[in-house]
């Protein structure tokens, strides 16, 4: 039996959400935890606010919707925190999505993400403009 959520008792249907038989497990609808404070449009503008080469960004946005028009505003939502995230390296991951065909948010943070510890792993390791010293080493029998 379902839990039955309505505005007022026997008016309009807000919600049904399974019960469990198990204790405290929360049940929750994904719905919920979107923000749909924006609509769909003006997300996308504040997304294009974020890139130097609008036509680009036009581009990848487009074809995002093409292949996900219901699930934009998840699409959205991961560029978001991908462009928040890893900001000095998205006009290059846009580029290589473009190049390579990754028409998803998905596709573009793993990118984003990859050329972010590509070159935190870069700093780390040392030039190749400092001198090497040859140490000798003694053995002992």
């Amino acid at each position: 039996m379902p839990l039955i959520i309505e505005k007022n008792p026997g008016g309009k249907l807000l919600a049904t959400h399974p019960l469990s038989r198990k204790k405290e497990q929360l049940i929750k609808n994904s719905d919920h935890s979107r923000d749909k404070s924006k609509g769909i449009q003006a997300y996308m503008e504040t997304i294009k606010a974020s890139f130097d080469d609008q036509k680009k960004i036009q581009l990848f946005l487009e074809e995002v919707e093409k292949r996900y028009p219901r699930y934009m505003r998840d699409q959205l939502q991961i560029l978001s925190r991908a462009v928040k995230n890893f900001e000095p390296f998205t006009e290059f991951a846009l580029e290589i999505c473009i190049k390579q065909t990754l028409w998803s948010a998905n596709d573009f943070h793993d990118v984003v993400r990859h050329l972010a510890r590509t070159q935190e792993q870069e700093s780390i390791i040392p030039s190749t403009d400092m001198p090497i010293v040859e140490m000798s080493s003694t053995y002992y029998k």
